[in-house]
């Protein structure tokens, strides 16, 4: 038992002068800053990293070029074009506008209570009514 008090009593004293000369303004172990250069060669990026342990080298190689697509939508009288080209080519959509219906006697209408119904009517007269019970299922009365 008395050598561990000992022991623990140099540890203590021991740490106390390290204490008093740091206060006093001691010095602490000599420091470094690493260092990055970066080069480039082609499609190569070099780092060379210096620090303490000494030189260390990364190399980046550079990913495949990136593609943009882009989109153009255009309208010639009733039919509308929708053109996407992307890494893959072109891709065409045509849309033809629907025969008008001017809304009068005749036009079809859906009203939605907010409850999961939905009736369509023409000339206000329910032809449909669909009603969702919440639960994915969906009922029609005619």
């Amino acid at each position: 038992m008395k050598s561990f008090e000992i022991r623990t009593r140099e540890k203590f004293l021991d740490l106390e002068n390290r204490i008093k000369k740091l206060a006093a303004g001691g010095t602490g172990g000599g420091g470094f800053s690493p260092t990055i250069e970066t080069s480039k060669s082609g499609k190569v990026t070099t780092l060379r990293i210096t620090d303490i342990n000494g030189i260390k080298t990364a190399v980046i190689n550079d990913g495949a070029d990136g593609y943009s697509p882009t989109v153009s939508v255009n309208k010639n009288g009733t039919v509308t074009t929708i053109e996407i080209t992307d890494v893959n080519g072109k891709h065409t959509a045509t849309i033809n506008d629907g025969v008008g219906g001017g809304g009068g006697s005749g036009a079809l209408t859906a009203e939605d209570d907010g409850n999961g119904n939905v009736t369509l009517s023409i000339i206000g007269t329910a032809v449909l009514t669909a009603t969702d019970d919440g639960a994915g299922n969906v009922t029609l009365f005619v």
